[in-house]
């Protein structure tokens, strides 16, 4: 494995692997979030727009992992220089590091010893070393599990079979497998409430949309009066005009049908009477045109028909836009609360005996 990184679930991958996750992720579907592959736990960005490389640097070294693995390599027949081995060059080993538990070839030696840091640690050469020495395995409180071949700076070291001995003599190991199922059934529990919740929640989307549509009839419904009511006010203003010009019309025919038998009249007379009936019939006609004039020019029928919106529908178009307004607050379950307060076994045998 190449560069141990552990996960925020605690599962852990080489940092290429989760470059691999990561591209993949962002690939598919864009996300600045992928999912472990074995427990399936989201695990976000650190920040945004930032690189798979980035990404998986942040995340932190298994050093239990990376111990073990350097463990692993000591036991190898070759013996590479593990210096040199982690930037990719192969070279043979020749010394020991009894602290860093690193083998070195004589150059890495040089700078091993030269270093101000390790100048003071214990180097031996491979082949002072028997093959059937067995390396003393430390264990501290304060790192965890570490291996090393000595120790010789720490006063208080205990070997790894002596701890693990002690601690399986108590109820420790007992008392962490509790603590871990006590956990088990709490998740199990906030599973079963989470499924609930989902349900519960669509449950009530529905509701929603039934109070949604409840109140667009009863708006629609006053629109549709409105609208019946103004349409009827409109047709009977307009059956009322349309008979006033209506009448005008007929007027106006009957009164061109005057005009044009008078022009007959009129050509009959000049074209047969003597001098005097046309003067006496000229002035009589005479007489009927200017009262026609008088009576075309004193109506008026052009009406202009116009809808006055009211000031309100502004403020109207601005309540129905912003009616309603929809929430979905986080609300602290009672249930919920007082289980992840109570003993997960006392609270499981409750639920067996209420289905008892």
């Amino acid at each position: 494995m190449n560069t141990p990184k552990y996960l925020p679930c605690l599962h852990t991958f080489c940092e290429c692997c989760v470059v691999t996750l990561i591209t993949s992720g962002l690939e598919k579907e864009n996300k600045q979030s992928f999912l472990c592959p074995i427990c399936r736990s989201p695990v976000t960005s650190p920040r945004e727009n930032c690189s798979p490389e980035d990404w998986a640097k942040q995340l932190p070294k298994n050093f239990l992992i990376i111990g073990l693995i350097e463990r692993e390599k000591l036991k190898r027949p070759e013996k590479p220089c593990m210096s040199c081995e982690r930037l990719d060059v192969q070279t043979t080993a020749a010394f020991l590091c009894l602290e860093c538990a690193d083998t070195l070839c004589d150059i890495c030696y040089n700078c091993h010893k030269s270093n101000k840091s390790s100048s003071d640690h214990e180097v031996k050469p491979l082949s002072s070393i028997s093959k059937k020495e067995k390396f003393p395995k430390a264990f501290t409180s304060s790192c965890s599990v570490h291996t090393t071949i000595t120790h010789r700076k720490c006063d208080e070291i205990v070997t790894i079979e002596d701890a693990a001995k002690m601690i399986c003599s108590t109820t420790e190991v007992d008392n962490l497998k509790q603590r871990l199922e006590n956990h088990s059934m709490r998740y199990e529990t906030l599973i079963n409430r989470s499924t609930y919740s989902l349900s519960d929640l669509e449950t009530q989307c529905k509701m929603r949309m039934g109070e949604v549509d409840t109140m667009c009839k009863i708006v629609i419904q006053e629109v549709q009066n409105f609208k019946a009511k103004r349409k009827s006010e409109l047709q009977k203003i307009y059956e009322e005009k349309k008979n006033v010009v209506e009448t005008v019309k007929v007027s106006f025919k009957n009164r061109k049908k005057a005009i044009d038998n008078e022009v007959k009249i009129m050509q009959a007379v000049i074209e047969n009477a003597s001098e005097v009936q046309v003067m006496i019939e000229a002035k009589k006609i005479t007489n009927h045109l200017n009262e026609q004039e008088k009576q075309s020019t004193s109506e008026n029928f052009d009406y202009r028909m116009t809808i006055k919106p009211p000031k309100e529908l502004t403020k109207l178009t601005e309540i129905l836009q912003n009616a309603c307004e929809i929430k979905c607050d986080l609300r602290q379950t009672y249930l919920l609360n007082r289980f992840l307060n109570t003993n997960p076994v006392q609270q499981v045998r409750k639920q067996n005996k209420c289905h008892k």
